[in-house]
């Protein structure tokens, strides 16, 4: 991998250790008891669909990897139900925030730091391979699932969520996101903006749509999000016998007046037409 590449993936760590995924969503002391339990309710009634796709109550006695646990609230989830389970990350501070949850209550796992395209096991070690929105962060995606493909077993299952590019969340971010950016350029002044979203300091010229992109999907900052159509899916995760795609997630959050009112069933409805989230399951 070339020197621009490894340098972003540099900043992408020092994202992800700066603020592990789903932090903001409490308000207990970090890493207590109640934190853990917070984030957790937090997370499945936002994203009610993740207990629907991800299958943690199929899989005891497998052996699990999650690439890029985070807080290791979905990892609970496998390891309460059985699994076998393992947490590769490349932010060393979202191992330790996910170690102490699984120790909090007592559960077995192990956890590591690495890269996930390149994964430091063995072929065929896994059963299943889940990623909750991870891969799209780092350069080379393409990498890291043909990764996912050679430590799965013969007939072992990838659950991976990527960004859906044909979605209400991907359209909108291109105008609110823009917006926000602008009003933020102003506020902080040309030089000190643009260093802060990763632009060159005398950049002047029109935003660039993936600049836009990033740091309207994980915060502000976020230096890379990659969004997939139905067809880029497929070509990617071609090497698999069998792949289905699902998708999920509509913010019911940021939808005014009526989003917090809308039933799930409804949610989920328009989540599958016009959702956010991608889930490919693809068997080996």
């Amino acid at each position: 991998m070339d020197a621009a590449s490894e340098e972003l993936k540099a900043r992408v760590r020092r994202f992800w250790d700066n603020e592990p995924c789903g932090t903001r969503n409490s308000e207990d002391a970090a890493g207590s008891a109640a934190f853990y339990r917070s984030v957790e309710a937090h997370r499945y009634e936002q994203e009610f669909h993740i207990p629907l796709v991800a299958e943690f109550t199929e899989h005891a006695g497998h052996r699990v990897l999650e690439i890029g646990g985070g807080l290791g609230t979905d990892g609970r989830q496998f390891a309460r139900n059985g699994a076998r389970y393992v947490d590769l990350d490349l932010s060393r501070q979202s191992l330790e925030m996910a170690r102490r949850g699984f120790a909090i209550e007592q559960l077995p796992g192990r956890f590591l730091h690495g890269d996930a395209e390149h994964q430091p096991f063995r072929s065929e070690a896994f059963d299943v391979v889940y990623s909750h929105g991870v891969l799209h962060h780092t350069p080379d995606t393409e990498r890291t699932i043909a990764e996912v493909h050679r430590l799965l077993t013969p007939g072992g299952k990838a659950i991976i969520m990527l960004y859906a590019r044909e979605s209400l969340g991907y359209a909108a971010s291109h105008v609110l996101g823009r917006a926000r950016l602008l009003r933020l350029r102003r506020k902080m002044g040309r030089e000190a903006f643009n260093a802060f979203i990763g632009l060159p300091k005398d950049y002047r010229g029109w935003m660039p749509t993936q600049t836009v992109i990033n740091n309207s999907t994980d915060g502000l900052g976020n230096p890379l999000s990659k969004f997939y159509t139905a067809g880029e899916l497929r070509q990617i995760f071609s090497r698999f016998s069998q792949v289905e795609l699902q998708k999920h997630y509509v913010p019911r959050h940021k939808i005014p007046v009526i989003g917090s009112r809308l039933p799930r069933g409804v949610s989920l409805w328009l989540g599958q037409l016009a959702g956010s989230f991608w889930y490919i399951k693809a068997v080996k």
